[in-house]
């Protein structure tokens, strides 16, 4: 099962991307450039996503699985 998830968390990822790409060259593109307000439980979304990758990351790398980190030889 864990191929799997990586594979749909991977393909949640790409579409986040490129949801972003588009929307950032739209804002780009566009004459009308007006100041991005992000609301404050926005930020408060994006600043829990760093703290959990964060976290997540340094609990990968005391796990001795390949499937969580790459060797290093």
């Amino acid at each position: 099962m864990e191929p799997v998830g990586i594979l749909v968390f991977s393909v949640f990822m790409i579409a986040s991307f490129l949801q972003v790409f588009v929307e950032s060259m739209q804002r780009l593109l566009n004459k009308d450039l007006e100041q991005a307000r992000i609301p404050p439980l926005g930020i408060w979304v994006m600043l829990a996503t760093i703290v959990i990758k964060a976290v997540v990351w340094v609990w990968c790398r005391e796990i001795g699985r390949a499937s969580c980190r790459e060797r290093v030889s």
